[in-house]
C-alpha cells in the first residue's frame, strides 16, 4: 500500500499520571493502527523517559518499583514474513490519547522495531471495540462506541507490511 497505511498521532503516558508530572512523564508518538497485529507494540525509544527508566531499574532489580505494571516476558519470538528473531520483551500498561478519546494499552516493549517504532494492534481494537472506517476516502477510527477526532497521518515514503507477521508470548 503506498502512503495509505492508518497511522493516527498520539499520546502516551503511565497511567497513575499523579504520581509523574514531569515533561519526562509523557511521549508524542505515530501510531500505525493495525488489526492484523496480534498485540500493541513499542519500541523502548518511543516509551517516556520515566517509563524507560523504570524498565532499566526492573531489568536491574526484577520488580516493579511502582505502578506501571512492568512484566518481563523474556525471550520472545517474533515473526514477520521473512525472519523470525528472538529479543528480550516485557509489557507495560500506559495511558493513550488520541484526539480527545483517551483509555489504556498494554504495550510489548521490545529492544528495536524495523519499520514502524508502535503499533496499536488487534488487542487494543477489542479493547475498546474500536472500528476502522474507509468511508468516502476519509480515513477514521471510532473507540468504545465514540468518534474519535483523530489526526491521521500518511507515511513519508512507502512500507511494505510483512503479510502473517505474528509475535509469540
Amino acid at each position: 500500500m503506498k502512503d495509505s497505511l492508518m497511522r493516527a498521532r498520539g499520546q502516551i503516558r503511565p497511567i497513575d499520571s499523579e504520581q509523574y508530572n514531569s515533561r519526562n512523564s509523557s511521549a508524542h508518538v505515530e501510531l500505525l493502527v493495525d488489526p492484523g497485529s496480534t498485540h500493541s507494540l513499542i519500541e523502548l525509544s518511543r516509551l517516556p523517559l520515566i517509563v524507560q527508566k523504570q524498565i532499566a531499574l526492573f531489568r536491574e532489580n526484577k520488580s516493579t518499583p511502582n505502578n506501571l505494571n512492568i512484566r518481563l516476558h523474556g525471550e520472545t519470538s517474533i515473526t514477520t514474513l521473512n525472519k523470525t528473531e528472538t529479543q528480550e520483551c516485557f509489557s507495560v500498561m500506559l495511558m493513550v490519547q488520541l484526539g480527545q478519546w483517551h483509555g489504556e494499552c498494554e504495550f510489548i516493549v521490545l529492544e528495536s522495531m524495523v519499520n514502524e517504532k508502535a503499533i496499536l494492534g488487534a488487542d487494543f481494537m477489542k479493547r475498546h471495540q474500536a472500528t476502522l472506517s474507509f468511508i468516502e476516502n476519509k480515513q477514521s477510527i471510532t473507540v468504545a462506541r465514540q468518534s474519535a477526532a483523530i489526526s491521521f497521518c500518511r507515511a513519508a515514503k512507502s512500507y511494505t507490511v510483512p503479510a502473517n507477521s505474528e509475535i509469540h508470548i
